[in-house]
């Protein structure tokens, strides 16, 4: 699929950050943008600011975490857009405290997010794409797991290192 007019795009995470530029770019090019975002009121004005465009816009609220909130996410977008065939699993978290700082449930509430968020997701919309056989999906990762000098705070490598020069 190379043309993107017309067709439906859901991008999760949409109301800030990469999903904000993903859902204006998108809709740019003629497509009709689903903006998911657990805070509802930033997918609102990313919207609002599509549609002052001209472009078409629908913001929803949707916690990936929760199966049932995409499930409804999903059953929006198909009743206002009809199907999705460009997902975006862009949703994501992350804490710049040091591992061994962070809660269990801080921990939990990332892998939550940036794992089992793809993937809950992309099992929600990938079943009518194979039977369509059409779409496309792109999950969006963090630089984090790239960039060393980003690991002493996503590691328990900074507490061994306070630990030694004590």
């Amino acid at each position: 699929m190379t043309e993107i007019t017309g067709r439906t795009a859901v991008i999760t995470g949409g109301g800030s950050g990469i999903g904000m530029g993903l859902a204006r770019e998108l809709a740019r090019q003629g497509a009709r943008v689903a903006i998911a975002d657990i805070m509802v009121a930033n997918a609102e004005e990313v919207a609002a600011s599509i549609r002052a465009e001209g472009g078409e816009a629908l913001a929803l609220e949707c916690d990936v975490c929760d199966r049932d909130s995409i499930r409804a996410m999903k059953a929006a977008v198909e009743v206002a857009f009809g199907p999705a065939r460009l997902l975006f699993a862009n949703a994501g978290a992350t804490s710049f405290d040091p591992l061994v700082e962070m809660s269990d449930d801080d921990v939990d509430w990332i892998l939550q997010v940036n794992l089992h968020g793809v993937m809950n997701t992309t099992r929600a919309f990938l079943p009518g794409m194979i039977a369509a056989k059409e779409g496309h999906i792109c999950a969006t990762a963090s630089m984090a797991g790239l960039l060393p000098g980003w690991i002493p705070v996503h590691a328990p490598i900074r507490q061994q290192k306070r630990a030694s020069s004590a």
